[in-house]
């Protein structure tokens, strides 16, 4: 496998499949493990030229880009190069670090980070060669101009903020938080800020249903994440089961007994989620479930209760790559779950390619369908 000829993004790409294998969502390639990084060493020809999406286990063009006039929208992929989509598919899977190896998240983070990920798992080639489903003979694309990715579904982030209220009718208000990236010695007051103007409000208008949306959120600190739970819950609990780090000395916030507020929603409440979910985004859902809040929609998560936090850098002698390797562990109160998963939905509602496409948010639809029957 490692040769004189071994390149370093080569020799990356074997390190990526090691670290995979750990099935942990803090453990990573800090070389490999973002855009930033992976991109970086990844000169702009070598990428995959076109915009596209793994959904329901088939490879669609979403956008040309340069190569509008070879192929176009919705256009299946069945083979890069030779090789079958299933083939690359699973290589690169086998590549993508995930909490419990949990498949919702690694085909998001594909989604994202696609044009790398196909290029790493070929061999870096120089060039791409295609077939397309109902169409002859194979398609020769033109080299990109620029690296092609999406980080969020179009269909999906509507109040274009982390946190956003709506009221999508008299009835039913719809909560967005897409991050849990508030600390308690940053913006967490912000985040306080939010939840108890919105709080006021649902209060005042008094709806039956509230919609909680938790898709693209991919963690951060356990402070939002209780002080959102003391607005749902109907008794006092505990957040944590284990917390442990270097240099503990003393419980922290969320190991004691947490009240819920007394303004408290009453009503029926949704969670949508999404396999983006990750971190601090598993330990609040699986407290959701774990207690029967409410209806969860969507797919499976991308984390659950079990959570490894924290990053300690190391860098191999020789190459000097990188490796994030996570340096404490935490786990919710919800320990009866099952930790090889990630928090499975009530109702498992997924976009197909003329939804996304079309720009159409199935699971909130869906949701809104549950709500008003």
């Amino acid at each position: 496998m490692i040769t004189e000829k071994t390149t370093y993004g080569e020799f990356a790409w074997h390190c990526k499949a090691i670290i995979a294998s750990i099935g942990c969502s803090h453990t990573s390639s800090s070389t490999m493990q973002n855009a930033y990084h992976e991109y970086a060493i990844l000169p702009i020809d070598n990428s995959f030229p076109l915009q596209i999406r793994w959904i329901n286990n088939q490879l669609y063009v979403v956008h040309p880009l340069k190569n509008s006039d070879k192929v176009k929208a919705k256009d299946e992929i069945l083979s890069i190069n030779g090789i079958e989509t299933s083939k690359i598919m699973t290589d690169i899977f086998e590549h993508i670090p995930a909490q419990a190896n949990i498949q919702t998240y690694k085909t998001q983070h594909f989604n994202t980070y696609f044009a790398s990920l196909i290029a790493y798992s070929l061999g870096l080639p120089k060039s791409y060669e295609i077939t397309i489903k109902d169409k002859a003979g194979s398609v020769k694309l033109n080299k990109a101009e620029k690296m092609a990715t999406e980080l969020y579904d179009p269909s999906i982030n509507s109040c274009l903020k982390d946190l956003c209220l709506e009221f999508s009718n008299e009835k039913t208000a719809i909560v967005t938080i897409s991050s849990f990236n508030y600390y308690e010695w940053n913006n967490y007051p912000e985040f306080k800020a939010f939840i108890d103007s919105s709080m006021k409000l649902i209060n005042a208008k008094k709806p039956e249903y509230l919609i909680i949306d938790v898709r693209y959120n991919r963690g951060g600190s356990q402070y939002p994440s209780i002080y959102l739970l003391q607005h749902l819950m109907d008794k006092p609990f505990t957040y944590y089961s284990k917390a442990e780090f270097e240099g503990k000395t003393d419980k922290i916030y969320g190991e004691e007994l947490i009240y819920p507020f007394e303004n408290r929603f009453k009503g029926k409440v949704y969670f949508l989620i999404d396999g983006n979910g990750n971190s601090t985004t598993g330990h609040f859902m699986s407290l959701v479930k774990a207690n029967n809040l409410g209806t969860i929609i969507g797919e499976e998560l991308g984390s659950n209760q079990f959570c490894t936090a924290g990053q300690t850098l190391f860098r191999l002698k020789n190459t000097k790559l990188e490796i994030s390797a996570a340096n404490n562990t935490h786990i919710s109160t919800a320990i009866k779950l099952p930790d090889n998963k990630g928090i499975l939905p009530d109702y498992y509602v997924s976009q197909n390619i003329d939804e996304y496409l079309n720009k159409v948010d199935i699971v909130k639809n869906y949701t809104l369908k549950l709500v008003s029957k």
